[in-house]
């Protein structure tokens, strides 16, 4: 771990630089973003002002034939009196056509009019262009219906090989049956404007995008010239490939425990994105100080190599060797926390499994050394302490026969657990709902709880399947609650809790008892393990070797007067 540390020295001090090309591709892509808000914000105003030349032409079209329909109108009436036909119900075509034809002449002479047309349900009656009449006929299957009820209509089309908007409005002129007057609106002059508009912002999008072009080239060109000419950046990513390629996690640290760097390694054994630690305190990713980081800031001298079991922020338990430094660096007199680790869980993992077969071994010695040994003696002295009691020797005191016959009995029980927890174990696995466990255990258990006032709470959901051996597991709780019950004098609390995470499926059983020191924690599952607050140990050692046979971990988390909390932790691959 020391060369480790020697070589991410050497990476910290040329860290400014890479900084510093970050920075100068960030500003590049800075650039990129500016563009393309810039071309949304063009699009967005060519569309904008399209809509708006658009609203404009169709207001001004609806005010140009409102103006054209109330002269025309106008003109027709004093010409239908002038000529005395005023008082003429017959319907003329040809009079009223010619009239008409007059009245919008001067109008069709505009720019703004591509042609003025009068129709009824019928026919055309008048037409300011002749020589498009049959243009104009062609497109008379407009939907007029609308017109007799005294609406308008907007639609664009193409005359004369040009973009037309063609508005109506009815009309209606005295002692004449109804009509529609079509008027065409010449939308090339805003046509215009809107091109001018357009290639105008075509042309200082093109500029933008070449100025931006110009500017990441020359970026990216000083960029790669000063990376590939710079020694110290070369040497940067080598050691950064170094440290992602080696099995030790490393993370660096500054003096207020923000987060500056942290391996693949480490992000793996942590079970993290190493990206999304970046800046970020430690305490936001570990609820204690693992790492012995405090002594390391006051101290400041570097801690020996040591070992510590941690949770992941995602809930795993690992054991972790690590060593924790202080390092100062003289250019620029900065202090960071260097800590180098690597996970042992598999080492501790297979030491615990060997020392629990020397458990097995020993107890199997010494099982069979009482069985051999004690047993047959002890069932002479009980066959013989029977036939003194059925004798009249008066001089034999009842009582202490019976204390005695009480304590033989308890020996042989106590050679019987030995026997039972010697005997090799072979599991039964099959498709469970843990939870009907659990009901049946509080079930059998309700009696006792009653009786000394406790409260049994059930915090698990109603169903979880497991593949496990059930009868053993039954077991195993069923000698963790009893523990509980034991625990707790006259009135009290037990809770079960069944939790469900992706990869596990934690189980605790709490109570708020007498609880225990750190000192008779410590060899709680030890078979040579005895105290009269607690139950059978024993037992406690049998729960560990059945949750270890399940691939699974069993721990305990207790306080003197202030309660114990077994948890036992079972892999994914039992979950079905």
């Amino acid at each position: 771990m020391e060369y480790l540390q020697a070589l991410f020295v050497k990476f910290l001090k040329i860290i400014n630089f890479q900084i510093l090309m970050r920075l100068s591709k960030l500003f590049q892509l800075l650039a990129i973003c500016a563009f393309f808000i810039l071309l949304f914000l063009e699009i967005y105003n060519i569309l904008n002002f399209k809509n708006s030349i658009q609203k404009i032409q169709e207001k001004n079209a609806q005010s140009l034939i409102t103006v054209v329909s109330n002269s025309i109108i106008s003109t027709c009436e004093d010409s239908l009196y002038n000529e005395g036909n005023a008082q003429i119900h017959k319907y003329d075509k040809i009079d009223l056509s010619h009239i008409l034809e007059r009245g919008f002449s001067s109008f069709s002479q505009s720019p703004s009019i591509a042609y003025i047309l009068i129709e009824n349900k019928d026919s055309i009656i008048a037409i300011s262009n002749h020589s498009r009449l049959n243009d104009l006929k062609k497109k008379g299957d407009f939907d007029t219906q609308s017109n007799w009820q005294n609406k308008s209509n907007i639609r664009y089309i193409s005359f004369d090989n040009k973009d037309v908007l063609e508005v109506t409005k009815p009309m209606e002129i005295p002692n004449y049956p109804s009509m529609v007057m079509r008027l065409g609106y010449n939308t090339q002059i805003y046509k215009s404007e809107y091109n001018r508009v357009l290639s105008f912002t075509i042309f200082g999008t093109i500029l933008a995008l070449l100025i931006t072009m110009a500017i990441l080239v020359h970026f990216a060109t000083n960029t790669t010239a000063r990376t590939s000419n710079n020694p110290e950046i070369a040497l940067h990513n080598s050691l950064r490939d170094l440290f992602n390629s080696i099995t030790d996690g490393v993370i660096l640290l500054d003096k207020s425990k923000i987060i500056k760097y942290m391996n693949k390694s480490a992000s793996d054994i942590f079970e993290i994105d190493n990206l999304s630690t970046i800046n970020k305190n430690y305490d936001q990713f570990f609820n204690y100080d693992y790492f012995n980081l405090e002594n390391v800031l006051k101290d400041g001298s570097p801690s020996t190599e040591m070992n510590v079991r941690l949770q992941t922020p995602r809930g795993s338990s690992k054991y972790l060797s690590y060593t924790s430094n202080l390092i100062k660096f003289s250019f620029d007199k900065s202090e960071w926390i260097l800590i180098v680790f690597r996970d042992i869980s598999e080492q501790v993992k297979l030491q615990e499994q060997n020392e629990l077969q020397e458990k097995k071994d020993a107890i199997e010695e010494i099982a069979s050394s009482i069985s051999d040994r004690i047993k047959n003696p002890l069932n002479a002295i009980y066959q013989i302490i029977n036939q003194m009691e059925q004798s009249r020797n008066a001089d034999l005191n009842a009582t202490s026969l019976k204390i005695l016959k009480d304590e033989i009995k308890q020996i042989n029980d106590i050679i019987e657990h030995f026997l039972e927890f010697a005997k090799p174990i072979n599991l039964n696995l099959q498709k469970v709902n843990l939870s009907e466990i659990f009901d049946e255990l509080a079930l059998s258990f309700s009696k006792i709880i009653d009786a000394k006032n406790i409260a049994l709470h059930k915090d698990y959901p109603s169903y979880i399947p497991l593949q496990i051996d059930p009868e053993l597991i039954n077991q195993s709780l069923a000698i963790l609650i009893q523990n509980a019950v034991d625990s707790i004098e006259n009135k009290g609390d037990i809770i079960l809790n069944i939790k469900i995470e992706s990869d596990k499926v934690i189980i605790r059983i709490t109570d708020n008892g007498i609880g225990m020191s750190k000192a008779e924690m410590s060899k709680i599952f030890s078979v040579d393990f005895s105290s009269n607050a607690r139950a059978n140990t024993l037992a406690l050692a049998k729960v560990e070797q059945i949750v270890l046979l399940h691939n699974g971990t069993i721990s305990v988390d207790s306080s003197e007067k202030a309660g114990t909390t077994f948890e036992i932790i079972l892999p994914n691959n039992n979950i079905i």
